[in-house]
């Protein structure tokens, strides 16, 4: 008998594509000062993304920022879901450091090496 993946404690599959895996380190930016948690990419797509926080906190924002550092991109996330140090974010919207972005995303720029001042 074969198990189904909610047999053995794992989530249910429900997207329509698989995500690529990912080896990438990223800030989860929030708040008003922009405090911002370490974190492992796992996987990537255009909509969303799989974390995990380095160190898992006792509470989470439910909107933030996902910055790449290394990419100069930053996502507008909200938070899907989340079982313990792992996370599942939804994006809404993506923008590209190295162009023209809102203030309040501009404003990241400093935290990337890659994102040269517009």
């Amino acid at each position: 008998m074969t198990q189904k993946p909610h047999d053995i404690g794992l989530p249910m599959e429900r997207r329509k594509r698989r995500r690529s895996g990912s080896s990438l380190s990223g800030l989860m930016v929030h708040g008003p000062r922009d405090a911002a948690l370490d974190c492992d990419i796992i996987d990537l797509d255009a909509k969303g993304a799989r974390v995990r926080l380095r160190p898992a906190p006792a509470v989470l924002p439910t909107d933030f920022r996902l910055l790449l550092p290394g990419s100069a991109v930053v996502y507008d996330a909200r938070l899907a879901w989340r079982r313990g140090a792992t996370c599942g974010l939804a994006f809404d919207q993506r923008h590209d450091l190295t162009g023209d972005c809102p203030t309040a995303v501009a404003a990241l720029r400093s935290l990337c090496p890659n994102a040269a001042a517009v």
